[in-house]
């Protein structure tokens, strides 16, 4: 499923409805289905997260979810305090580290149609000024891990101790310091292995 693919509770219960049903279906195969959050589940409709809908009106036994604790942060939310929330439903931990909180972005529909970008002569697309500063904005949270916003001992105390053999996926969207992004994950993980 695309993320984003609802904009207000009741689109979260439908998507909890497919994600339970394509659960069931895989359940037979021996395959547990999750889901993966950005910021925009954590919008709130009618001061309640999106995630809180989707995870409550879904099948524990069929769908488990993978918390991302940079996107999580970013929406300004304790990824410690929702995996405790959530505890046996957390199945996997993204770890990609965040410098700052930007709040929820609104989400859009899955309906919606996607933007439209003009194709340059060189035949890539040609990106507006303002979506432009958003990207360059958002990679600015991107900072080395374990000197950002992420409590991350404390994210894996919490993880670890509501489920048996979290997955533990790290990822770069952008690097930092004029670094290429291997470079970046390469120091991730060495700070990782050093302090986790």
């Amino acid at each position: 499923m695309p993320h984003g693919c609802f904009q207000h509770n009741g689109g979260g219960q439908g998507t909890a409805e497919e994600l339970n049903k394509f659960g069931k279906l895989a359940k037979e195969y021996g395959i547990t289905i999750g889901y993966h959050n950005h910021t925009g589940e954590f919008y709130q409709d009618n001061g309640v997260y999106l995630m809180d809908t989707l995870i409550e009106n879904t099948d524990p036994g069929t769908v488990a979810f993978e918390i991302d604790c940079g996107w999580a942060s970013a929406a300004g939310i304790d990824p410690v305090a929702y995996i405790n929330k959530y505890a046996g439903r957390i199945a996997a931990i993204h770890i990609k580290e965040n410098g700052a909180v930007i709040g929820a972005d609104k989400p859009k529909s899955r309906y919606d149609a996607p933007p439209k970008f003009e194709i340059g002569p060189d035949g890539k697309p040609v990106f507006p000024p303002e979506f432009k500063k958003m990207m360059e904005e958002r990679e600015k949270l991107n900072v080395p891990t374990g000197t950002g916003i992420v409590d991350w001992k404390a994210v894996k105390a919490a993880a670890d101790a509501q489920w048996d053999n979290v997955i533990y996926v790290v990822e770069r969207e952008a690097s930092y310091g004029g670094k290429s992004r291997i470079e970046c994950l390469t120091e991730d993980i060495a700070w990782l292995k050093a302090n986790l």
